[in-house]
């Protein structure tokens, strides 16, 4: 989405790494996950503020991007230090609304005039799984505003990071590491989520809920099933995006 704006984009796997980026290169805006390895985003964006870190620009605008859609989110994002808010499965609008008032001038190199878009994300925790749908392809073209390339570019890509993201999850299962799994799963929800893999997503947070109560014999039970999500997923997504 980013590089439709013609926006040049550098990655940091976690908090650690963005600090380090931060503290080599002069940048314009930090996207910011709130939940990752080794250092988190709040914990990241604590650092950058601080005057005496080794960051070099302790005012950069740094947008929040967290799954979570609970009261007191955003509070918590800005309390942390952080400028604005955005809430993932990421939409083109309200991305673009985002970089209008943080990168005025990339926001407009773009003739795109987004629509409103009709679809909204369900509460996946409200929703029984029998009745979510293995693959939302409206809303996935609706959030990337139909850009057919674009859903193919990022439909690729999720089907060759979730494989291994999968992988990476069943051995985290095989070695009982209850605090990675969870993280792992929760990851795992909301790239689905973000290609309108909703049922999916919605076995991975079962996973997810089930790793923060410490019950992994539940959460291995899972595991299986969620290899056939994937499964089913891929299928849906070859025959209808792809």
């Amino acid at each position: 989405m980013l590089n439709k704006f013609g926006i040049h984009i550098d990655t940091a796997d976690n908090g650690e790494e963005a600090i380090k980026a931060l503290s080599e290169l002069i940048y314009d805006l930090v996207f910011m996950d709130c939940q990752m390895p080794i250092m988190d985003g709040y914990t990241a964006t604590r650092h950058i503020r601080d005057v005496n870190s080794i960051v070099l620009d302790n005012t950069i605008p740094v947008i929040a991007m967290t799954a979570h859609t609970m009261r007191g989110d955003r509070e918590k994002c800005l309390t942390a230090g952080m400028n604005d808010y955005l809430a993932k499965p990421i939409d083109f609008k309200q991305l673009q609304q985002i970089l209008k008032q943080w990168l005025p001038e990339q926001a407009q190199s773009t003739q795109s005039t987004p629509e409103e878009s009709n679809t909204t994300i369900p509460e996946l925790e409200k929703v029984s799984e029998s009745a979510i749908p293995v693959l939302d392809a409206v809303a996935i073209n609706q959030r990337l505003m139909g850009y057919v390339e674009l859903v193919r570019t990022v439909a690729e890509s999720f089907l060759i990071d979730m494989t291994e993201q999968i992988e990476i999850l069943a051995a985290m299962v095989v070695s009982n590491d209850v605090q990675q799994a969870t993280a792992q799963a929760h990851k795992i929800k909301g790239a689905s989520a973000n290609v309108g893999g909703m049922k999916l997503s919605a076995h991975a947070l079962k996973m997810e809920e089930a790793g923060k109560a410490g019950d992994m014999e539940t959460f291995g039970q899972k595991q299986p099933e969620l290899e056939q999500c994937f499964v089913q997923l891929k299928a849906a997504i070859e025959e209808t995006l792809l």
